[in-house]
């Protein structure tokens, strides 16, 4: 793992610390993770900045998002064999979602665990390293807007207001439009990051003029 990581841990035990879930005992990565995702987050948004001077902030922010999500860290963990030295509670079995934000936050726990030991210019030498396989394609996340940004920027051109989300219920409906719609969701978070495709908004919304 250290040799896919492109770094060697002076002190086992931050390394131990940094693969520890929470299922399996007290002290856990959290902490870590918090520390890393808050680097990796800095790393990735100057790398753009420097290497992508044309870009506006629109693009940077979701190239930014595109490599910093759950699901491309998981799959960079899994490319490194991560899952197999992640140290979870006994008979606990990770599977589906629960694994992807796993290996997400072992990664994430790994750069924290650099930083405390060889600090940011250290972490940032290997996030940039770990990231590299994405480069080639990182215009794909810059240009690529999620259903939450077209939903707002449609709404915005017909002069419509902003969703309304009733969060007792778990439902988001847009008002003024011709033809409404209501789609219900499992919690908050799938309301901000699915809605628009869900009620299918862009089709629906009157056209301009």
């Amino acid at each position: 793992l250290e040799l896919k990581l492109g770094y060697r841990f002076q002190n086992q035990a931050v390394m131990d610390l940094a693969l520890t879930h929470r299922s399996h005992a007290q002290p856990h990565n959290e902490r870590l993770e918090f520390l890393g995702d808050a680097v990796l987050g800095w790393v990735v948004a100057e790398c753009l900045y420097r290497m992508y001077p044309e870009w506006n902030e629109g693009q940077l922010t979701r190239a930014r998002a595109g490599l910093v999500r759950q699901k491309t860290l998981a799959e960079l963990a899994d490319s490194m064999n991560l899952g197999e030295q992640l140290r979870v509670g006994g008979g606990i079995v990770l599977e589906g979602a629960a694994r992807e934000r796993a290996l997400a936050s072992a990664l994430e726990a790994l750069l924290g665990g650099i930083v405390l030991e060889a600090g940011p210019e250290t972490a940032q030498s290997v996030i940039e390293r770990l990231l590299r396989r994405w480069w080639p394609i990182i215009s794909d996340f810059a240009d690529h807007k999620d259903a939450k940004t077209r939903l707002q920027e449609r709404l915005q051109g017909e002069g419509l207001p902003p969703p309304a989300t009733c969060w007792k219920r778990q439902r988001v409906q847009v008002i003024g439009a011709a033809s409404g719609c209501v789609a219900r969701f499992r919690n908050k978070h799938s309301v901000h990051r699915e809605r628009a495709e869900a009620c299918v908004w862009l089709s629906r919304l009157p056209p301009s003029g």
